[in-house]
């Protein structure tokens, strides 16, 4: 069985609660939520795919986070494309993506609980930790355990009287918050640091219904993953009224977060506690946006509006200039760069569920993916059975209907940029004809029409080329020559029905209209008005018709009318389906009744306590067959298949798991599930599983590196690097990045950072704070050797340039070597004057813009007044040891940045690996050092076995000769022979006997 268009096809409207469920994974991945589904695409050359779907939430979709995937044969969760789905029902269900099995999970362990989950976050340096925040309020943190353990499960009571019931997770920890947060934020410069914030108006303290703003608090982790402390809830500047819709850390230095408001993007400095607006817009509202900042590319970032504008943003002369790059013409849910790619890929999700990816060339964002989704709200649907082409047709609002079918793709175009704008200009246009014919994929197409009509009642295949549409007036589509004719114009149609090409309506409460195939008509009238009316699905031109007064007739090929009685107290008849000489009734006390209208026998079987409202029948199944299926639906939209068996027995097979709304037969196998107003599902029958896209069949797993493909393929450093960027493992990527001393760094690891790229993300943090912190602006400008400049800027820009800038500006521009030394012999640097805190930070009420002298302010200390002076008198190696000796660490490599060469970075990398101070990443300064020993000894010490594997075969493949390292004497390392011998022999051992591990 394949499908003529993937299961979204007809599910990808989002919902409010979808508004964050955009999220770019590694290797061209994409997860957009719409509804209760999660819509997986990969991005190909030329196309956009769906490659899996994820049905088995059964509330809408909330949050939806990938795990940061890892090549590391030693840890957990390792070689695992893990996807975290929450929905409002407080399920955060993790799939393997690369197996298409739920792997872990929570759910309430009762159903009444009211908590949603509200966001999702994996560990940065472990792929096995999850993070989850729930609107209980609370956060949580589980590690995912091992395959083996799957099918384990347990209740964590995770809080006061919330329970969760949890499978192939181990708890970490668990807190109870006083207030509803809405975001997660980890940390990639400080992965044991979290911090959760919330938005204003979703902010009620337990103890006070005062309102409040958007709030912060920051957690520090211990190295197990609990947690060590938990600061104080802060607020952040600004109105309480302006809403906080979406929060990031600032990639590009530590203690930053990018605040997204509706109207305009600010950073936030966690240690002065001040923003810095960078964007404002009151024309339109932004759209929810992530990624807004890349660490790749430091001189660039975009934002998007509701309406369905692309602005890009870029440094020209240390300020950020903006213009209009794309104009969708339609409305933007959300929009997420894609963090993997070198091209800044956009991925915008449409609020009809479309899907558009935008790649910048020329500086300019150009269409090159689109995936597009119906417009509008499904109004009816229907599927034709008759043949094996698979048609499908959707009456949607406004007037459009959208068929799919199975067709031989020929000249399709390339669908763009311009199809989104199509969608918008059509609305509201009164031509009947085809409007646009889009190309879903390779071998699927679908038609869209659009009809001057702002309702539709139902819609009907007449044939497998032409379609019938209720509405004000009878439409007739032909799907031949791609026309819509109106029938009797001055007739509005009733009770639409279609059998063997005759189309029967009602457009008088008493009278049936017939037109049939030859275009000849014939009417029918009763006596009293008709409530409904079927056909016999296999015996043409007989039709069953049910008056208001309860009684029935059969209509035969003549016209003659017969009338049925019926002796039992059955209850109202709310629906029936008419095969052979056999009747089947729903009625309104929930019996579904069989009659055999030749014999007389009947049979019944009561469903549910809710009366029945529809009933459906696969009309085109084997009549030889005693194994045909009913679809009955009650009051409460619950919906049953019914087996038919012999002496028309009437079974309950199965209910379907899913409130349904309307349903119909696909075929003898398949039936399509109208769940919501914007959802159908496609499910098998008789187990009511929802189909898996045909796609996902045919393609087999997702291309994903597994265990066995590792150890098969790694053969070179090359196999390593392709391996490691299509997996997504960014500390792999980083590593080869590094060592190789080549391209742009994916994500910032501080003091290994190449030179070039750690200046550029100064300059994009310069320019985003250089209103709200002129300081750091014009140290910025000294150490970039721009000493004009910085003069020029404290005394022009400077809104009250007093004697102190003025003194300053002139010391820049003519600095006095001897002055500066006296200075500071009379004023001498000290441990105690390294302490910041001691120091008064300028805060929102100060107004003055003085520089640090008595009062202090900002970010720059006394003491690094004191280093820029050395600076000016172009004593960089002082400036430089100064601030490290004083634990100035940040500040230190600052200066070493940007006025060291090559040969004193490393020398300085030196000192800062012999010292004292935590890092995160020693491995990969020692590799930007080209000490290949200290590096290994660190990947060996931290169990990074296959990186460590990956840099003896660059060694051996490059032919490099490893120098016996001081740094490695001083961890203790073993000397390089014998750590790429224990290295080999961990990798021999670890060769895998399967995938499965």
């Amino acid at each position: 069985m394949t499908f003529p268009l993937y299961t979204r096809g007809v599910s990808t409207r989002p919902i409010q609660q979808n508004i964050h469920c955009i999220q770019w994974g590694p290797n061209h991945h994409l997860a957009v939520a719409s509804g209760e589904f999660v819509s997986i695409y990969r991005k190909e050359r030329g196309s956009l795919k769906m490659i899996h779907q994820i049905t088995k939430h059964k509330s809408p979709v909330t949050s939806i986070c990938w795990n940061f995937p890892s090549l590391e044969i030693t840890q957990a969760s390792s070689f695992q494309f893990l996807l975290a789905v929450g929905d409002e029902s407080g399920n955060c269900l993790i799939y393997d993506i690369n197996s298409g099995r739920r792997h872990a999970g929570i759910s309430p362990e009762h159903t009444n609980m009211n908590v949603s989950i509200v966001d999702i976050k994996w560990s940065t340096i472990k792929p096995s930790i999850i993070y989850i925040l729930t609107s209980a309020p609370s956060l949580m943190c589980f590690e995912i355990g091992s395959f083996s353990r799957r099918r384990s499960s347990s209740v964590e009571n995770c809080g006061e009287g919330i329970p969760f019931i949890s499978f192939n997770l181990t708890s970490k920890f668990y807190v109870n918050l006083n207030v509803k947060m809405d975001f997660i934020l980890c940390d990639h410069l400080k992965p044991l640091r979290l911090i959760i914030a919330g938005a204003s108006s979703d902010n009620s303290s337990n103890n006070s219904t005062k309102e409040q703003g958007n709030i912060y608090a920051e957690i520090k982790l211990s190295d197990s993953f609990n947690i060590a402390s938990f600061s104080k809830i802060t607020q952040f500047p600004g109105s309480t009224s302006k809403k906080l819709i979406n929060c990031e850390f600032f990639p590009f230095d530590e203690d930053r977060l990018v605040l997204q408001y509706p109207s305009s993007i600010s950073i936030y400095n966690m240690k002065t506690k001040t923003g810095s607006q960078i964007v404002t817009k009151t024309l339109q509202d932004l759209c929810i946006f992530h990624n807004t900042f890349r660490f790749m590319d430091p001189k660039k970032f975009v934002a998007v509006d509701y309406d369905g504008i692309i602005y890009t943003f870029r440094l020209e002369n240390d300020k950020w200039t903006g213009m209009k790059s794309v104009n969708l013409g339609s409305h933007v849910v959300s929009a997420a760069i894609d963090p993997y790619s070198d091209k800044a890929e956009l991925a915008v999700m449409l609020n009809n569920g479309s899907i558009a990816i935008f790649t910048e060339f020329n500086k300019k964002y150009v269409c090159t993916h689109y995936y597009p989704a119906m417009y509008g709200v499904i109004e009816a649907f229907t599927s034709d059975t008759s043949t094996s082409n698979g048609k499908m047709a959707f009456a949607l609002s406004k007037g459009f209907i959208d068929i799919f079918e199975k067709d031989k793709y020929e000249n399709c175009p390339q669908n763009s940029c311009q199809n989104i704008k199509n969608q918008e200009q059509n609305k509201g246009q009164n031509n009947r004809n085809l409007k646009y014919h889009e190309c879903i994929s390779d071998g699927d197409q679908r038609s869209r029409y659009l009809i001057d009509e702002q309702h539709i009642n139902s819609i009907h295949f007449l044939t497998p080329t032409k379609v019938a549409i209720e509405a004000a007036k009878l439409y007739l589509i032909d799907l031949v020559t791609k026309s819509v004719a109106v029938q009797m114009h001055s007739i509005v149609p009733h009770k639409l029905s279609v059998s063997h090409g005759v189309m029967a309506f009602s457009h008088l409460p008493n009278i049936i209209n017939f037109i049939f195939k030859n275009g000849t008509q014939k009417t029918s009238i009763f006596t009293d008005n008709i409530k409904f009316f079927v056909p016999n699905y296999n015996i043409e031109n007989v039709w069953l018709v049910f008056l208001t007064n309860g009684e029935i007739y059969i209509l035969n090929q003549a016209m003659e009318k017969h009338k049925i009685i019926i002796n039992e107290n059955i209850g109202d008849i709310n629906g029936a389906i008419f095969i052979n000489d056999v009747i089947y009734f729903v009625t309104s006390r929930s019996i579904l009744y069989c009659l055999n209208t030749t014999t007389k026998s009947s049979t019944n079987l009561h469903f549910s306590e809710f009366g029945l409202v529809g009933i459906k029948y696969y009309p085109y199944a084997d009549t030889n067959d005693i194994s045909n299926y009913l679809l009955v639906i009650d009051a409460k939209k619950n919906c049953g298949l019914v087996k038919i068996e012999k002496q028309y027995k009437l079974i309950l097979l199965q209910i379907c798991p899913y409130k349904v709304i309307n349903v119909r037969f696909f075929d003898s196998n398949y039936v399509l599930l109208q769940t919501s107003n914007s959802i159908v599902r496609i499910s098998q029958i008789p187990s009511f599983v929802d189909y898996v896209s045909a796609n996902y069949e045919q393609s087999g797993k997702i291309p994903f590196v597994t265990r066995s493909a590792l150890f098969s393929k790694g053969k070179t450093f090359e196999d390593f690097e392709k391996m490691a960027q299509d997996s997504g493992d960014l500390s792999f990527i980083q590593l080869t990045k590094i060592i190789q001393k080549s391209g742009n760094l994916p994500y910032n690891s501080q003091e290994s950072v190449f030179k070039n790229q750690f200046i550029e993300s100064q300059t994009c943090l310069s320019a985003c704070e250089y209103a709200s912190n002129p300081n750091q602006y014009v140290e910025y400008l000294i150490l970039e050797n721009r000493t004009k400049d910085a003069a020029n800027f404290l005394l022009t820009n400077n809104q009250n340039a007093n004697i102190i800038s003025i003194l300053l500006a002139h010391t820049i521009l003519a600095p006095n070597e001897a002055a500066i030394t006296e200075i500071l012999q009379k004023v001498p640097i000290s441990n105690e004057a390294a302490d910041t805190s001691t120091i008064p930070n300028k805060t929102s009420n100060d107004t003055t813009n003085s520089l640090v002298g008595v009062a202090g302010v900002a970010d720059i200390s006394y003491l690094n007044l004191a280093s820029l002076f050395l600076v000016l008198s172009k004593k960089y190696e002082e400036a430089v040891t100064q601030l490290f000796e004083m634990r100035q660490d940040l500040s230190a490599l600052k200066y070493a940045k940007f006025l060291f060469d090559e040969k004193q970075i490393h020398e300085f990398s030196k000192k800062v690996l012999t010292s004292n101070k935590l890092l995160y990443f020693p491995e990969l300064l020692a590799a930007s050092m080209g000490d290949i020993h200290a590096c290994v000894g660190f990947l060996y010490r931290t169990a990074q076995i296959t990186k460590a594997y990956a840099c003896i075969k660059f060694v051996e493949e490059r032919k490099i000769s490893v120098f016996h390292s001081e740094i490695a004497d001083y961890y203790k390392f073993d000397d390089y022979a014998k750590l790429k011998e224990m290295i080999i022999q961990k990798w021999e051992s670890n060769l895998p006997l399967s995938d499965e591990f």
